[in-house]
């Protein structure tokens, strides 16, 4: 191969990754708008939320992406010490616009996850239960969203 081949492939490899790069901005921002206008909405259009109208199936995606790569990346392992519960955690059935339960303890976003994840309005936080990832709305501890699976399992 060339030097000028190599070059082309170089400069196709640097697109593609923009390409990536910009797509991944954009999930996150129509995410972001998505959750901002979710505060600013009325509490009784709420009332008829469901499952993935926030974390849509390509937000979730694209969540996923980041929580793996964070997970298999070098914070990985501490990561997993600050997200384990004291307690084995009974099972919860989650549900959007159900109260956050009680009795689970609300674990602490580990810092270099969060730090990937987009800004929230300050109303809402990432939490975690089980293996979901939440969204809960911190004024009424109101389960927004969540993505089921959005934890790797424990190897």
């Amino acid at each position: 191969m060339t030097s000028r081949s190599w070059l082309c492939v170089v400069a196709l490899c640097a697109c593609a990754v923009s390409a990536v790069a910009a797509d991944d901005a954009r999930v996150s921002k129509a995410f972001t708008s998505r959750a901002q206008a979710w505060v600013e909405s009325d509490p009784s259009a709420r009332a008829g939320a469901r499952l993935g109208d926030l974390l849509t199936p390509e937000v979730a995606d694209h969540f996923e992406k980041i929580i793996r790569a964070a997970f298999r990346g070098k914070n990985g392992r501490n990561m997993r010490r600050t997200i384990r519960e004291p307690v084995p955690a009974r099972t919860v059935t989650l549900r959007v616009n159900d109260a956050y339960p009680e009795d689970i303890p609300t674990t602490t976003m580990p810092p270099t996850l969060l730090s990937r994840l987009p800004e929230l309005p300050k109303e809402l936080a990432y939490r975690i239960i089980g293996r979901a990832l939440v969204l809960v709305d911190i004024r009424s501890n109101v389960i927004v969203d969540f993505i089921p699976d959005a934890i790797p399992k424990v190897r």
